[in-house]
């Protein structure tokens, strides 16, 4: 298999899976409504996070692990399906910027914690999804 075309399932692979981060989130900020705050405000910040119910971060875990599966599936299909090395970079650039997430915004420690340990994991379900033949 190609460098370029693993790369290249990754790059498609990673992007899949924030835009569906992305979608997730508007879906989830519609059932959760906070006031408008300052992101850059990290104590207002804080304390809206304090304030959110514990559905709120229920739900973004499963949104960032639908996120995963879908980026891991986009990653194998887009890369032929040979290995699962690009879905797994796929996941591990999702939890790299879950990471960064984690350290600009306050966020509670068990959701950290939890949020980080799904990334990887779903992308490789995905691997697991695409690799699967079709019957026709």
């Amino acid at each position: 298999m190609s460098v370029t075309k693993n790369r290249i399932g990754i790059a498609i692979g990673a992007v899949a899976a924030m835009i569906m981060i992305a979608v997730g989130e508007v879906v989830i900020d519609k059932q959760f409504p906070h006031p408008p705050i300052d992101v850059k405000d990290k104590v207002a910040v804080a304390a809206m996070m304090s304030q959110m119910p514990m559905n709120f971060f229920l739900a973004l875990i499963a949104n960032y692990a639908f996120a995963s599966l879908v980026g891991g599936i986009v990653a194998t299909l887009v890369s032929g399906r040979s290995t699962n090395n690009p879905p797994v970079v796929t996941g591990l650039l999702l939890m790299l910027a879950g990471i960064v997430n984690l350290v600009m915004l306050p966020h509670p420690l068990w959701f950290g914690v939890a949020s980080s340990l799904v990334y990887i994991p779903f992308a490789l379900l995905g691997f697991v999804v695409a690799k699967r033949k079709t019957a026709v």
